[in-house]
């Protein structure tokens, strides 16, 4: 804010962690492992955010208007939560964190056929950070599983040596071909002892250190199988889905083989929940897998699942089916699940409690609203003693039936707040056109112009509320940001609202009446003034100025004249608010001075061109 010092601008750029977003929490960790290293537990990471990204929630302009009232008409003090943020330090012996580099393979799985000759393993090299990599190097071996050793491949080990920044590095290993016909045969590749020549990094192992590799046999014609024998797949709630039935040629690759396919209803129904297929799946010479498409129709479904089969049968080429699997030698089957889609299951239980009635809301409600009677009746004194005891009930006793009035408005818990927001407009309004009507009959028993009681009788009942609030917030906030942005903001909705909205509807109504006879009261009222010669066919809505030039031309000049104080003080005393006693006192009674001079100016003037009541 304009009105905030330079040292404490930093306060502003604090948030609320309880209202912040997923994004912003990441945000901001990222920020204090990149300040602190990424090797923080995660308690300090949380006590770090708290410190330097966390504010104390400020407290809203009604609360302060409701804390000020309390504290001028003997509401009882309470005492307030310590929300004070104690920063957490690392202990020295921790100090900054070093950055990972870490070295693992791009996948995990890896195929090949045994006529490859060569098979080439990605090995990738990254930081968690955007510094420079460096020069490092990480070992690398093979171990057999089912594959030998130089039979099926050729066994190597040694060091990998990645230059400058290098990210990736190839490793090639020699595959063997025979014409024995042999199932599939396995090995793993293992990566290890990491290295790097950066000495603010540590080189680690990723989850990916170890590569699984599969040759597969070439010189048989190959056994099918499903990849698996129940495939899960969720409909699709905005239309059709198509998923693709992996079928495996495995223990051989060798020549064309050809199988069928159709489908089967189960408890899912063609053409309602699938697209019956059928057809034939051909596998060309050396290729080891195909697809089945089908398509997935949307029903709706909450917790339903339904499902249907996939059957393959009569292969041909010499290829056969794998014993283990449902089907046997004569076919293979796979049995597809089609369940619920997530987001429909949200939707769904979504509209389910909006159409429940929650009766827990519903009782914390009535009992909310019982409080606020209680709360109207009964006084708590709070930490009050002495004589503050007998003005708090003196207070109380006076404001009671104003306390039982407004208790009646519902509270918060109703219709999402609207209920409570209306009624307590409704009230506000109620209050303002008594406030106006009796102030008026004041006025006039002491004979004293309308617009002499708006400046000082209506303008000081309406404002003195907002007085006190922000000397509460004055008092509570480290700087005059609030105090004074709760008195502009005031004004501001008193003026821009309060005179924009009445005279809104006025025009609206008066520019719906269109054209008046003659006689109508309209004419009547201005007789006499220049705006019924400028329109004769009346039908406007006019508010005549009166003595307004004169009044708004001396509040401008007391304005400016506050706005200068407010400045001479930010340069020559340090703050806007508060002070030594005596610039303090002298400020004070300077301010107070200028809304005397703007009421008896205002005054002077009304009563020069003869105002009355």
């Amino acid at each position: 804010g304009y009105f905030t010092c330079k040292k404490q601008n930093a306060q502003a750029q604090k948030v609320l962690l309880d209202a912040a977003t997923e994004q912003e929490i990441a945000t901001m960790r990222m920020r204090i492992l990149k300040k602190h290293g990424t090797g923080i537990p995660d308690d300090k990471v949380v006590a770090l955010i708290r410190e330097e990204f966390g504010a104390v929630e400020e407290p809203s302009r009604a609360a302060r208007r409701m804390a000020a009232t309390e504290k001028l008409f003997g509401g009882g003090r309470r005492k307030s939560a310590d929300s004070k943020v104690v920063p957490i330090k690392l202990s020295p012996d921790e100090g900054p964190a070093k950055t990972n580099i870490t070295f693992e393979f791009e996948h995990t799985e890896y195929s090949c056929l045994e006529s490859c000759d060569t098979l080439e393993l990605v090995i990738t090299r990254e930081g968690d950070t955007t510094a420079s990599l460096g020069k490092g190097a990480v070992m690398y071996r093979t171990k057999e599983i089912s594959a030998k050793d130089g039979k099926d491949f050729i066994a190597v080990q040694g060091k990998l040596e990645f230059d400058e920044d290098e990210e990736q590095k190839i490793l090639c290993i020699k595959i063997l071909d025979d014409d024995e016909h042999e199932p599939d045969t396995y090995f793993d590749v293992e990566l290890s002892d990491p290295k790097t020549e950066d000495s603010n990094a540590v080189a680690i192992l990723g989850k990916n250190k170890t590569a699984h590799v599969r040759i597969v046999d070439d010189d048989a014609v190959g056994i099918l199988a499903f990849r698996t024998a129940e495939e899960k797949v969720a409909e699709d709630f905005s239309g059709e889905k198509v998923i693709n039935i992996a079928v495996l040629r495995q223990a051989g690759a060798k020549g064309l083989v050809t199988c069928t396919y159709r489908t089967e209803d189960g408890t899912a129904i063609s053409g309602i929940d699938y697209e019956e297929v059928s057809g034939t799946l051909e596998f060309p010479d050396q290729e080891t897998e195909a697809f089945i498409p089908i398509t997935i129709k949307p029903k709706g479904r909450f917790d339903s699942t339904s499902i249907f089969r996939l059957y393959i049968e009569e292969p041909t080429g010499g290829a056969t089916f794998a014993l283990h699997t449902d089907g046997g030698e004569e076919c293979c089957i796979c049995t597809v699940i089609v369940g619920t889609d997530e987001g429909t299951k949200r939707k769904a239980d979504k509209l389910m409690q909006a159409f429940k009635v929650n009766w827990e809301v519903q009782m914390m409600a009535r009992d909310n609203w019982k409080d606020q009677f209680v709360d109207a009746v009964f006084l708590d004194t709070g930490e009050a003693t002495g004589g503050a005891v007998a003005v708090a009930w003196f207070f109380h006793l006076v404001t009671m039936p104003w306390k039982l009035i407004f208790a009646l408005i519902p509270p918060v818990d109703y219709c999402g707040g609207w209920l409570c927001f209306v009624c307590s407009l409704s009230m506000i309004g109620g209050v303002t056109a008594l406030i106006g009507d009796l102030a008026e009959l004041c006025g006039c028993v002491v004979s004293m112009p309308d617009a002499i009681t708006a400046i000082s009788l209506v303008a000081l009942g309406t404002s003195l509320p907002d007085t006190f609030a922000s000397k509460t917030a004055a008092e509570q906030d480290p700087t005059a940001d609030a105090s004074i942005g709760n008195v502009t903001g005031s004004n501001s909705v008193n003026v821009f609202l309060g005179l924009g909205l009445p005279w809104t509807i006025g025009a609206i109504y008066w520019t719906a009446m269109g054209e008046l006879s003659s006689d109508h009261k309209w004419f009547e009222k201005y007789s006499g003034e220049s705006v019924v010669a400028n329109y004769p066919t009346g039908g406007v809505f006019v508010v005549l100025g009166g003595n307004l030039g004169f009044s708004v031309a001396v509040f401008c000049c007391c304005a400016s004249c506050c706005i200068l104080v407010i400045l001479l003080r930010r340069w020559f005393v340090g703050g806007e608010l508060g002070g030594p006693k005596g610039i303090m006192y002298v400020t004070s009674t300077f301010l107070v001075s200028l809304w005397l001079l703007y009421v008896g100016l205002s005054s002077w003037n009304v009563l020069t061109n003869g105002g009355v009541c």
